[in-house]
């Protein structure tokens, strides 16, 4: 695994898709590969590599119902619904007010005269 940047650094080859660099330090676009269809343990565990490498996995024009999707998922662990991250007052708030997780350019992140949100 490296964080150096693409064009010092020797990419891995894969044998059962391509991958190509988006960025130079991170993230891939997969091609010749069929989500839709059951994968073969070698791809994977290519897959798994290709993740760790690249640390974000693009796969385009994909179609996937909602159960290869979660068959897709279990292949990276066990997928996470809703709730599963405990909420705190710092998250249960901002979830609750969009205004609050980006706050206008120049204000700061507690509100103040002139910045409060509507």
């Amino acid at each position: 695994m490296s964080y150096e940047f693409v064009s010092r650094r020797i990419l891995p080859s894969f044998r059962n898709f391509r991958i190509e660099p988006l960025t130079g330090a991170l993230g891939g676009t997969v091609s010749g590969v069929n989500l839709a269809e059951q994968l073969t343990t070698d791809t994977v565990a290519e897959l798994r590599l290709a993740l760790l490498e690249f640390k974000v996995l693009f796969f385009r024009n994909q179609e996937l119902d909602e159960e290869r999707h979660l068959a897709l998922a279990r292949h990276f662990g066990m997928p996470q619904g809703p709730g599963a991250i405990p909420r705190s007052p710092w998250n249960a708030s901002a979830a609750t007010s969009p205004a609050r997780r980006w706050p206008r350019a120049g204000c700061p992140s507690r509100p103040r005269a002139g910045c409060a949100t509507p």
